[in-house]
């Protein structure tokens, strides 16, 4: 046998290994063309495939250029077609896989938008929720602090769909006075958020500060000696309560011994008395059971009343009326007059004994037509005044007390 016909023995076998291989390739690729929807997995094997196929499509035309050169002339036709065959074969499969691979990429992509406007809308939702959400501004009150920082983490710091420089902004609107001064000359960029909240955790995050400050608060808080007044007490417990809870926050327990007497001496002693009575033993003493039957015997008064008491409102207070009352004495009494009606004043008509002068005519209102005066009087030279009456004897002449008969009586 020559050495022509064992190399074309040889290269014959590696043409149908690559025939045998593409077929195999050919079933596994219309396995995956048959499936309604892609998978990550399908996808990877669809590239690897293509891999494969390329390489395949190489060794298939350096197999048949050699087996060209090798084979008589009379059968260099047949070579050539099979070839052609298998390798439009191979490049309708390249193509198919492309097209797959491509529409996959496109899907993708349009998911990534898709994606990316839901994004969008959700991060619309969220500015519009955060425009409803009405956050209290803090202006560097000490016991306020804790309340802001929970309520700020919630609705801006946890909310992925801002970004750092919208946080800071919104941050920077909510702090007033003294707060929003720690933080001003900070440059509106992402970085500045978490400085700013660095800051305030400096300034206004120190637990041992905050801790002192509610027990001083605790402390201060003003005794209650009257059990009936009702407001006073709800001020009290309100208070007790939102310092309490406040050193919860902080992980401080309440239940010391040296609390518990300081907040029973803030109620009244009939109270206390009646706490100290149901209490079974000392040992069970707690501020939480404490404040819970203060609680009740509060809420059992302000049904007793029932009224809702407004603990906000302000105490009544009294007048004095003294204090309202003029320092001049009057004979003034408005009860003589309980049956005067006003009226309009009226026109007075001139007594033909009285003479007349300018600064007495009476004119009517300019809203009216004036009326015509009566003629006057002529003017007398002298008063025709009545005679002196003695009201003693009865005479005229002389007053009382010239009577000659009332004297020698």
């Amino acid at each position: 046998m020559s050495e022509k016909q064992e190399d074309l023995v040889r290269l014959q076998s590696r043409k149908d290994t690559i025939i045998f291989l593409f077929t195999e390739k050919e079933k596994k690729i219309e396995e995956i063309q048959q499936k309604e929807n892609y998978f990550e997995d399908d996808i990877l094997k669809l590239q690897l495939y293509k891999d494969s196929l390329i390489r395949l499509k190489e060794e298939w035309e350096n197999v048949s250029q050699e087996i060209q050169e090798i084979i008589p002339i009379t059968e260099l036709s047949e070579e050539i077609i099979q070839e052609q065959e298998i390798e439009e074969k191979i490049r309708k499969k390249l193509l198919e896989i492309n097209q797959i691979l491509s529409s996959m990429e496109e899907e993708e992509e349009k998911k990534e938008g898709d994606k990316e406007m839901k994004k969008e809308n959700r991060r619309k939702e969220d500015n519009i929720k955060l425009q409803n959400i009405q956050l209290k501004p803090f202006n560097g009150i000490l016991k306020e602090y804790i309340g802001f920082r929970q309520q700020f983490r919630i609705a801006v710091e946890e909310n992925e769909n801002l970004t750092d420089v919208e946080k800071f902004i919104y941050l920077k609107s909510l702090l007033t006075e003294n707060a929003n001064e720690m933080i001003d000359g900070l440059e509106v960029k992402g970085e500045s958020f978490k400085i700013a909240l660095e800051i305030l955790e400096k300034n206004f995050g120190n637990e041992e500060k905050m801790i002192k400050f509610h027990i001083n608060k605790i402390i201060q808080l003003g005794r209650v000696t009257d059990s009936n007044n009702l407001i006073q007490l709800r001020r009290l417990l309100n208070s007790v309560n939102i310092h309490l809870r406040n050193l919860n926050t902080l992980k401080v327990n309440p239940e010391a011994k040296f609390i518990i007497p300081i907040l029973q001496q803030l109620f009244p002693e009939d109270m206390q008395i009646l706490y100290k009575r149901q209490q079974k033993t000392e040992e069970e003493e707690s501020v939480e059971e404490m404040l819970n039957f203060f609680e009740k015997e509060l809420q059992i008064k302000e049904n007793i009343k029932e009224k809702t008491l407004n603990a906000e409102a302000k105490c009544f207070q009294p007048r004095n009326h003294q204090q309202f009352r003029n320092r001049g004495t009057s004979n003034f009494r408005p009860q003589n007059y309980r049956f005067y009606t006003p009226r309009m004043p009226t026109q007075r008509y001139q007594n033909p004994r009285w003479i007349p002068r300018p600064s007495n005519q009476v004119t009517a209102p300019s809203t009216f037509p004036a009326l015509p005066a009566p003629p006057a009087p002529p003017p007398q030279k002298y008063s025709t005044g009545s005679p002196l009456i003695c009201y003693g004897c009865g005479k005229t002449g002389h007053m009382k007390k010239h009577c000659r008969a009332q004297k020698q009586n």
